[in-house]
């Protein structure tokens, strides 16, 4: 079953929005964590290992490959879903205001006398 099929069900199930929010975010945070685990990686191989290894020069380049295609993948996923990508950081810019506000609501700010 797909994870949007899973969306579905929970609405069907009347699980809330914040859910299918954690299941879109989580569907991002993980591709981006392969990519930047592997850029990490390729970037030790290059400072640690000598230009004469095999083995270094092979995992460098290997490490380089996932992180091309993770980044592929995450463009394509990004210009087939640029909606609901814009929703996502709306959530994510609404979330972080009430952080930043203390939990009010923007429109709630008192005047302090």
């Amino acid at each position: 079953m797909s994870r949007f099929a899973n969306a579905k069900m929970l609405t069907v199930f009347g699980c809330s929005d914040n859910v299918r929010f954690l299941i879109t975010f989580f569907s991002y945070a993980i591709p981006l964590s392969v990519a930047l685990i592997s850029y990490l990686l390729r970037a030790i191989a290059d400072m640690t290992c000598s230009n004469h290894s095999h083995v270094c020069r092979k995992s460098s380049d290997f490490f380089s490959h996932i992180y091309a295609v993770v980044v592929m993948f995450l463009m394509i996923v990004a210009a087939t879903k640029a909606k609901q990508i814009k929703d996502l950081f709306q959530k994510l810019k609404a979330a972080f205001e009430v952080m930043n506000n203390g939990g009010a609501a923007a429109g709630d700010k008192k005047k302090k006398d």
